[in-house]
């Protein structure tokens, strides 16, 4: 993956980057046992070093020099701050073309549905109104008797909210066999979208935690609670999430468990509480397989050992308290400035949106996003753009089968399935060949309150996707098209180079849309290696565990495994001696490593001369230029997959042999590595 949105799967969207920033931090600030060689350091350049010595540095001195992160700022990207404010500008247009022409819009067109929808926001006692219908959920579980009535109402809300309480239930398709849907019981957040048990588990975490009990405290008291009242609540919600997080596993990668399934008995005889078959019948009677996925059956073992009828006044608090953080910013202004309270305390921001206007169009464009993504890319996503960079995939596919083929570490029989795997990419260039348009089903009517607008349309989200999986349609949770960056998926094996991305380096590097070939070696630095470290995360230590058609399985021989293994290894070496967990990167650097080797192979192809090798590696170098607080930085460290940006560069560059050449790198310079050192995988 380059750089990381899920598309919309809740409501709430427009909190979402503020929740991962929150998160970030609080794990950033709260877990200072560093050690010495990964201590925080200044960003700050005194001086222009040699590219020799420092090439990241030296390309990207003059950006670095003249874009101190401030005070209250963690992460600055230049090519990403350069064109992110525009694309929110063209955004924001097309948003008031459609609203400065309500009275213009057909009937029943999804720009009316905009337009109601806006009117909805802007209506008298819209936050009565809101309260009043997120009421009728938190009553809906206040009046449950028993645990029985409690999981029932639980679980509409976990359907109509799209809130996971007790039970985060969703549906995929089985790794092993893509026509078979499976049932998932994920994770459960505990508070303000916190997934990580450890949180909840680990003293480290207390003075955290106690920030965290203010915030909810005050959310409580501005809902109605007293502040006695809301005190108690908030301390026995906390005591219910440590209960549950002290047994959860601290580590669940499923991916290295091979997928383990649970059958639906199997899985019953370990649960007393929860009625795994009733859940899955709530579902639309969607299901039809025999095996439950369970992401820590620990967690969800504890969390069935509570639902008992002792613990029934505790658990309606739990879920009035995530009812009301889920759906806070629906509420009013007051709710509004806590939660930009709260984000100061947590990350330094002092607001996540600049006023109303900006909040409203920023939910506007979560929930219609496709509309208003295909009107973006009829602005600025021209039929040239379209057909270069959809050729320069399909170059880079050809030419990493000539790679694979070239591998003298690999047998003929793995080299087949590696090449069929390549055969068989999908891609998409842009926005998506075909969205799944919920929007044209939404139910949006002028009667109706903005909040129960949202609920209604998050309605047609998920029976939209239910009607999906019927036929047989993966559905993932797309990143958002706009989103600069771009992504490879396993399950569908297909990269995905997003319209925002190529925006920001048509934006960033003054391409000329209609003459595109006159800046082909620039591009090959960035939208190339791009797509080619997208490509090479088919065949990383973790896409290598899928074949053609996406299916988890094993086609490796097993001496091939093997070889392929010492390569993993020689590459986690490689990269701890740049200051970081070479083992906790390794599926990035290889693809890193793969990318560069793929775009030196194509720059061989069009006979690139030493000045087009240049404008590679110094426009690969920018793509990368950024600046991050130190403490974030050494966060990333320790939970990041992806290497920091510098040694994106540098470790690359340096187990680059053209590299070598074209800047006469010598054995005393500082980015020079001894040729047994260098390592690749493709």
């Amino acid at each position: 993956m380059k750089k990381y949105c899920n598309k919309r799967t809740c409501l709430i969207g427009s909190l979402v980057l503020v929740v991962l920033i929150y998160f970030v931090c609080l794990l950033a600030f709260g877990t200072k046992n560093y050690t010495e060689v990964n201590k925080p350091v200044s960003d700050v350049l005194t001086e222009q070093p040699r590219l020799e010595d420092d090439f990241h540095d030296n390309i990207n001195y003059k950006y670095l020099s003249e874009n101190q992160l401030g005070d209250d700022e963690f992460v600055w990207y230049y090519m990403y701050s350069k064109s992110s404010e525009l694309i929110k500008e063209e955004k924001i247009k097309i948003i008031d073309d459609i609203l400065n022409n309500c009275d213009k819009h057909p009937a029943g067109s999804v720009n009316e549905k905009i337009c109601l929808f806006y009117n909805s926001y802007n209506v008298k006692d819209k936050d009565k109104a809101a309260k009043k219908e997120l009421k009728y959920y938190i009553d809906l579980i206040n009046n449950t008797k028993n645990i029985n009535d409690y999981m029932n109402a639980v679980l509409t809300v976990n359907k109509e909210l799209s809130i996971g309480i007790v039970v985060n239930p969703t549906i995929n398709f089985q790794p092993t066999n893509l026509k078979q849907p499976y049932f998932i019981l994920d994770n459960i957040y505990y508070d303000y979208q916190v997934y990580n048990s450890e949180f909840y588990s680990l003293d480290s975490f207390e003075q955290e935690l106690n920030k965290l009990k203010k915030y909810d405290v005050k959310l409580l008291k501005l809902f109605g609670y007293k502040d006695n009242e809301a005190y108690k609540r908030v301390s026995k919600i906390q005591s219910m999430y440590k209960d549950i997080a002290r047994f959860s596993l601290k580590s669940n990668k499923l991916i290295d468990k091979g997928y383990k399934l649970y059958s639906v008995n199997d899985l019953q005889q370990q649960l007393k509480n929860i009625n795994v078959n009733y859940i899955i019948s709530k579902y639309n009677n969607l299901y039809n397989g025999g095996y439950v996925l369970v992401s820590d059956i620990n967690q969800l073992k504890a969390i069935d050992s509570y639902l008992i009828d002792e613990n029934l006044d505790t658990l309606k608090m739990y879920a009035e308290l995530r009812i009301i953080t889920e759906y806070s910013n629906y509420l009013g202004n007051d709710y509004f400035e806590l939660n930009n309270e709260y984000n100061e305390i947590f990350t330094g921001y002092k607001t996540a949106f600049k006023d109303d206007k900006e909040f409203i169009y920023e939910q506007i464009y979560s929930l219609f996003q496709d509309t208003i993504v295909n009107e973006f890319a009829k602005r600025n996503f021209s039929i040239d753009e379209k057909i270069f960079y959809t050729n320069l995939v399909i170059e880079e596919i050809e030419a990493f089968k000539k790679r694979i083929n070239k591998e003298e570490w690999l047998s003929d029989k793995t080299k087949a399935f590696a090449v069929d795997k390549m055969n068989k990419i999908t891609y998409t260039v842009g926005t998506p060949d075909n969205f799944v348009y919920t929007e044209n089903n939404y139910l949006i009517t002028k009667d109706n309150s903005y909040l129960g607008n949202a609920i209604s349309m998050n309605k047609s989200i998920f029976n939209e996707y239910c009607n999906q999986y019927r036929k047989g349609n993966i559905v993932y949770g797309l990143m958002d098209p706009l989103e600069q960056n771009a992504y490879y998926e396993a399950n569908t094996n297909s990269i995905n180079l997003l319209l925002g991305m190529i925006y920001s380096y048509k934006k960033t590097l003054n391409l000329d849309e209609k003459n595109l070939e006159k800046s082909y070696f620039e591009i090959l630095g960035t939208a190339g290696a791009t797509i080619g470290h997208e490509l090479s995360h088919a065949l990383d230590s973790d896409g290598s565990k899928y074949d053609g058609s996406g299916n988890y399985t094993n086609w490796w021989t097993k001496e091939d495994a093997e070889n392929f293994n010492k390569l993993n290894i020689e590459v986690v070496k490689y990269y701890n001696n740049y200051e970081q967990f070479g083992s906790t990167t390794l599926a990035e650097n290889i693809a890193d490593l793969g990318g560069m080797a793929l775009i030196m192979d194509m720059a061989k192809t069009k006979k690139a001369k030493e000045d087009d090798y240049k404008k590679i590696f110094e426009a690969y170098t920018l793509d990368w230029c950024s600046q991050m607080n130190p403490y974030v930085r050494v966060n990333a460290l320790y939970n990041d997959e992806h290497s920091p940006n510098k040694n994106r560069v540098n470790a690359v560059l340096s187990s680059t042999e053209e590299f070598y050449s074209v800047y006469d790198i010598k054995e005393s310079d500082g980015m020079y590595v001894p040729k047994k050192n260098r390592v690749a995988v493709w």
